[in-house]
């Protein structure tokens, strides 16, 4: 072979040498992408845990946010996803005592045919830590006894850092509720005889129990100072209790004057250290409101209501309602008078007149009624009502529909002379009424309960007296009297962040006494 020939055959194999060394390259390249590929698109098949003594492969699988496949729902394997999993359990071990626990080494079992992977999760749980005995140091307003009482925290619990963080914040929260605005709470512990157990110990600084000082109302405009100031459930020279301010705070969003309430206490302006003055920022509503609503019905036809509402007359809560409605069948204005301090006194007084005519088919009624109610709130959750109406009636164009259709050419004399009689009766009636009323209220909000129930209570007595004037000489009278028991349960659930389970049930009974005929107004006659 020639010098020249040797040369070329040399540059020859270099060159496939390059070209066999990049399809290679790239072919292991290309089976590592196709690999890694196909892990991802691979399906969860089963997940399984070795080691787990104290917790089930359920509860264990209920952690993780890698789940498996199931029959019509494939799950790809991803495994970012898995590592954070194995986070969320070696933090579940820990909080529940197992403080060395290992979770990090896991198996992956393929199977090409069904193109799905089995997972298995090694865990070495370790020992259990708990906690042995918990001491207090520096506490003298509670006892040791209390605190531990409060804390639900026994020996020879699961020890966990945060579960003692969490009982450091209720202690504080706990002396702050008697006024120790101040209080400070550390903890620390240290092994006990056996190197799984602990002891707690919570260093305690009491502090100062503060006093209420003087309180400062800001932001009123209408509403006079003694309106806010009734409503307090707190005194001055009194322990600082939040709670008390918190009870204040609802029942000034109560009275429906404000629509922001915020409060803070501040170091005394006189600078008495033992007290902390209140701040109570005030932003009041509009305390007029107008409404009116146009319908139509099969029956009434058109109908129009409309009502306009003031709720601070002279800046003193003073409440006033004025409603009115028209159809076909029904005219009707009715007031109201409402003073939440009744002269002055924790009971809300209102005073309503009602006026009314109807007109039906077979009669016409006039009717006006006055109503007086009284209620008294013991707490947020439970007040009662005393109410007293009284109203009177007068039916006029009587019809009778069985001699409406007749031939009153064909009637005897005593038909005729029985609607001759009709024709001129003037017939009335009196009604009065005694009702006593209890409401319990455990929703979360009065105005969008999402949890909690309601359940109301009465028990009514009804007076009624029928007058019958035949020709303004004759006159009858028939008394009756009605005894009603009502009731009405509620009940919220709410089942998820969206959903809302609302159930409401009614009952009652009446019972009728001393009565010569039943002559009542219609809505007498049921018990709602």
């Amino acid at each position: 072979m020639t010098l020249k020939n040797k040369r070329n055959y040399n540059i020859l194999r270099f060159r496939q040498y390059i070209v066999y060394s990049s399809l290679f390259i790239l072919f292991v390249i290309g089976a590592g992408n196709l690999s890694a590929k196909d892990e991802s698109e691979y399906r969860i098949g089963k997940i399984l845990f070795t080691g787990n003594k104290a917790f089930s492969d359920k509860k264990l699988r209920s952690l993780m946010k890698t789940k498996q496949s199931k029959p019509f729902r494939n799950i790809g394997f991803d495994k970012k996803i898995l590592k954070n999993d194995l986070k969320k359990i070696r933090l579940f071990y820990q909080k529940e005592g197992y403080l060395d626990v290992v979770v990090e080494d896991y198996k992956i079992t393929e199977d090409t045919l069904k193109h799905k992977i089995n997972l298995t999760i090694n865990i070495n749980e370790g020992p259990l830590f708990t906690i042995k005995t918990i001491k207090f140091t520096g506490n003298s307003f509670f006892d040791s006894t209390y605190l531990m009482q409060h804390l639900e925290l026994p020996a020879n619990k699961a020890f966990n850092v945060l579960t003692l963080e969490r009982a450091k914040i209720d202690i504080i929260e706990l002396y702050r509720k008697q006024g120790f605005l101040d209080a400070l709470v550390k903890f620390s512990y240290k092994a006990a005889e056996k190197e799984e157990e602990f002891t707690v110990n919570f260093e305690i600084s009491e502090g100062r129990r503060y006093k209420i000082g003087k309180v400062q109302i800001k932001g009123l405009e209408k509403t006079k100072e003694n309106v806010v100031r009734r409503e307090f459930r707190f005194k001055s020279d009194e322990y600082y209790m939040p709670q008390k301010l918190l009870e204040t705070q609802k029942y000034l969003y109560r009275t429906g004057l404000f629509y922001s309430v915020s409060m803070r206490y501040v170091p005394a302006a006189d600078g008495d250290s033992a007290k902390k003055d209140i701040i109570i920022k005030l932003k009041e509503s509009e305390p007029g409101e107008f409404n009116v609503s146009l319908g139509y019905g099969s029956v009434e036809k058109v109908r129009l209501s409309s009502s306009i509402s003031y709720m601070n007359f002279f800046g003193r809560s003073y409440r006033t309602r004025l409603l009115g409605r028209i159809s076909k069948l029904e005219k009707r204005i009715e007031t109201t008078l409402t003073d939440p301090w009744l002269l002055g006194l924790p009971f809300e007084g209102a005073a309503g007149f009602e006026l009314s005519k109807e007109n039906q088919p077979s009669y016409e009624l006039f009717y006006y009624n006055f109503k007086a109610n009284l209620l008294k709130e013991f707490t947020l959750n439970f007040k009662s009502s005393l109410t007293y109406e009284y109203g009177r009636g007068k039916y006029t164009d009587i019809k009778l529909d069985f001699y409406s259709n007749i031939n009153r050419d064909s009637l005897d004399v005593s038909d005729s002379l029985l609607i001759y009689i009709l024709n001129n009766l003037d017939y009335s009636i009196d009604r009065s009424s005694l009702k006593f009323a209890i409401f319990r209220d455990f929703r979360d909000n009065i105005f969008n309960p999402w949890k909690g129930h309601y359940i109301d209570a009465g028990i009514q007595y009804i007076f009624g007296r029928a007058n019958l004037l035949f020709f303004n000489t004759y006159k009858n009278t028939l008394i009756n009297k009605i005894l009603k028991f009502n009731a009405n349960y509620r009940y919220y659930y709410a089942f998820s962040k969206s959903g809302l389970l609302a159930t409401s049930l009614d009952f009652g009974i009446m019972d009728f006494f001393d009565s010569s005929e039943i002559n009542f107004l219609l809505s007498d006659l049921f018990y709602a």
